[in-house]
């Protein structure tokens, strides 16, 4: 699961399309819980990996105190961007 901070007027639909073409993985599914999205790979590929180990190795380093900065993923011809937390 990558679980994103978005605008309130972003979509499901604008979503799926920036995330789909990441290629990181196969989708499973997208839920949005207020200010946040949260997007699940049935299988991830070799890109989707490194953001999962990266996102993995933030989390154990912010549960010891650390700051951490979120992985900042740009869409929509580097206009936009989404800041996304394991």
């Amino acid at each position: 699961m990558i679980v994103c901070g978005v605008l309130p007027d972003t979509t499901e639909e604008d979503i799926r399309r920036t995330f789909e073409e990441l290629e990181l993985g196969t989708l499973d599914k997208i839920d949005t819980e207020n200010d946040k999205i949260l997007v699940y790979y049935k299988s991830l590929t070799s890109d989707g990996q490194r953001l999962r180990a990266r996102l993995d190795d933030n989390q154990k380093r912010q549960k010891r105190g650390e700051l951490i900065q979120p992985v900042k993923i740009v869409y929509d011809g580097g206009d936009k961007c989404w800041l996304v937390y394991a």
